[in-house]
C-alpha cells in the first residue's frame, strides 16, 4: 500500500525530532562531564593538596642537671620536653616512631624517642617525652663557666596523610 504524502512527511518529522533529542542529550552529557572535570580539578588543586606537617619542640624543662668542671668536664641533664605535630591537611596524618637527637658541637649527646601516633585532620597533636643528655668534652669547661651550654636538635618524622580514608 502506498503512503500518502501526509504520512510520509509525518514520519520524516518524527525522525528529525528523535535525532534532535539525541543530539541534545549528548550535549547535556558533554557539558556535565566538562563540569565534573572542572570541579574535580579545583578540589584536587585546593583541598586535596598535601602539605608538610610541622614537628616542633614547644618547651623543655630541665629536671636534673649535674656538671663537673674538673680534668674531664662533663654534663648530665635529665629533661622533659613537650613536642607537637601540627597537621594542616584535610586528612589524618599517621607518623612512625621517630627520635630527636641532641647535638653538642657536632657530637650527638642524647636521644629521645617520639612514639608512633596519629594527628587528626587540621589539628595539633601534643606529647610529653623525656630523656637524658650526657657528654664529656674538653670544650665544655668554658661553656659551663659562662653558665650557658648550647645544644642543637635534629629530628625527622616520616608518615602518611590519609585523605578521606581512601587516598594515601
Amino acid at each position: 500500500m502506498a503512503r500518502s504524502d501526509a504520512e510520509s512527511s509525518r514520519a520524516h518529522v518524527d525522525h528529525e525530532l528523535r535525532r534532535k533529542k539525541r543530539i541534545k542529550c549528548f550535549v547535556y552529557i558533554a557539558v556535565f562531564a566538562v563540569f565534573q572535570i572542572i570541579v574535580i580539578t579545583v578540589v584536587a588543586l585546593t583541598v586535596m593538596r598535601v602539605k608538610s606537617p610541622k614537628f616542633r619542640i614547644q618547651a623543655i624543662t630541665v629536671e636534673d642537671l649535674n656538671t663537673s668542671n674538673g680534668a674531664n668536664p662533663s654534663l648530665t641533664m635529665w629533661f622533659v620536653a613537650e613536642v607537637s605535630v601540627k597537621n594542616p591537611n584535610f586528612g589524618r596524618y599517621k607518623y612512625d616512631q621517630s627520635s630527636i637527637s641532641f647535638i653538642y658541637q657536632g657530637t650527638q649527646v642524647g636521644d629521645v624517642v617520639v612514639p608512633q601516633e596519629t594527628a587528626r585532620t587540621r589539628a595539633t597533636r601534643k606529647m610529653i617525652v623525656s630523656g637524658t643528655v650526657t657528654t664529656v668534652n674538653s670544650n665544655l669547661a668554658s661553656d659551663i663557666s659562662l653558665g650557658s651550654v648550647a645544644l642543637s636538635t635534629h629530628s625527622k618524622i616520616n608518615g602518611k596523610v590519609y585523605l578521606m580514608n581512601m587516598i594515601n
